[in-house]
């Protein structure tokens, strides 16, 4: 019985880290999830879909009880994901909440509770009366996910140091604290980062996510004191583009494309200026190299785009809209085949994956051509394959795993024939 208790506990942890790790919510908002699945949508009673703008997808509601910055608790919603219109799938904050609903209904029954989460006050054992059952509280929910973590992610094998770590041995206390020393903000903090490394563009939309009053708040509370986005660093761009240079001056990273090479001629000042010193203090110095020359990297999953010469940029050329005003790609026109032949283009081991698939995709659509003695019709996509190829090759990886891959699907599809 006391096995099963606990993994009770740990299946509710779990799915607590789910909810806030996807949705961003606070602890105490998490408390006050209600409890209930709509019997016509089945979904969880606090969620709800609305449509987007354009029709075109369904956006996840979730509303709970919030008292953040308010003397008296109100209802606040919070996305949960999204889908195109017509698909079933459903976002994983929400599969937890419905797991935490069917989980915990036996013990909300007995206390008469009408709050999606619970917790025992007994030492031992499962609920078998109302006495045994209590409010869940943050600090209950904390405690639970620092247990989580000690019980069931192992952190013995982690390195002294983080494959970009800004400072020294900054995984040391993680492994040796297996892990209590994490806080269940960081899980906001995550999301916050994660959304702006998909585009610095959407701050405002963080601050609406977290029910931010100011801008400030947000960007000082949840990006400049996060420890991979210190205080000299204004954005995750910024952030980036340093650590794309420091790994380059330490020979940690290798990269491609025409702006990858110019950078690599260029690369000998930063290793004078950060030779000799300690990790913070070289991070310190390539933030003050990369503010000094204005450099700041723009994203996509196919590689980076530094604009140091904006006339030169492809994409603008493509769309006609080429200037010297230019700070940022046309994003209309931007798309890996424009941006591999364009002087401002650079990738490194991060964009190995979209490199992977683009060569095995076109590699296997240009053979079966050649089966069915047509290749000269795919001559663009037998181009596509050998430039794949040459960047991956470019930046340290062989496609003798990827030919595999392609072998095995060309084998399907003689099958299937």
């Amino acid at each position: 019985m006391q096995q099963v208790r606990l993994l009770v506990q740990a299946l509710r942890d779990a799915a607590v880290i789910v909810v806030q790790s996807t949705g961003g919510m606070r602890i105490g908002e998490i408390c006050g999830l209600p409890a209930g699945v709509d019997p016509e949508t089945r979904l969880p009673s606090c969620v709800r879909i609305e449509q987007s703008a354009t029709g075109l997808n369904e956006i996840f509601i979730c509303r709970t009880l919030s008292a953040k910055t308010e003397e008296t608790p109100r209802n606040q919603d919070w996305v949960l994901g999204m889908r195109p219109k017509g698909s079933t799938e459903l976002p994983l904050a929400v599969h937890a909440l419905l797991v935490l609903d069917r989980l915990l209904a036996p013990y909300r029954a007995l206390s008469g509770s009408d709050r999606l989460l619970v917790s025992f006050s007994a030492e031992q054992g499962l609920p078998k009366s109302l006495e045994a059952v209590a409010p869940v509280t943050g600090e209950s929910l904390r405690r639970g996910i620092r247990r989580f973590i000690s019980d069931w992610v192992d952190l013995s094998t982690l390195t002294d140091e983080s494959a970009h770590k800004l400072e020294d041995n900054d995984l040391v206390p993680w492994r040796e604290s297996k892990g209590q020393i994490i806080k269940t903000h960081m899980f906001r903090k995550m999301w916050a980062s994660f959304a702006l490394s998909v585009d610095p563009r959407l701050l405002p939309v963080i601050q609406m996510q977290f029910h931010h009053l100011s801008q400030a708040m947000t960007d000082g509370g949840y990006i400049g004191r996060n420890r991979l986005q210190v205080a000299p660093l204004s954005t995750v761009r910024a952030q980036q583009t340093g650590l794309l240079l420091y790994e380059m001056a330490l020979g940690k990273s290798l990269v491609a494309g025409r702006m990858g090479e110019q950078i690599e001629q260029h690369i000998d000042e930063l290793r004078e200026r950060i030779e000799g010193k300690t990790t913070a203090e070289a991070w310190t110095e390539t933030v003050q190299f990369i503010n000094d020359y204005d450099l700041r990297l723009w994203f996509a999953p196919h590689g980076k785009c530094l604009p140091l010469v904006p006339i030169a940029m492809r994409c603008h050329e493509v769309a006609g809209t080429t200037s010297w005003l230019n700070r940022e790609p046309n994003y209309a026109t931007r798309d890996p085949s424009v941006c591999a032949g364009c002087s401002c283009f650079v990738l490194d081991a991060r964009h190995k994956g979209f490199w992977d698939d683009r060569y095995i995709q076109n590699w296997v659509s240009y053979r079966h051509a050649e089966r069915l003695g047509i290749p000269g019709e795919f001559r663009v996509i037998r181009e596509r394959a050998y430039q794949a190829k040459a960047l991956l090759s470019r930046i340290g990886f062989d496609t003798a795993s990827l030919d595999d891959q392609v072998e095995a699907k060309l084998k399907v599809m003689r099958d299937a024939a």
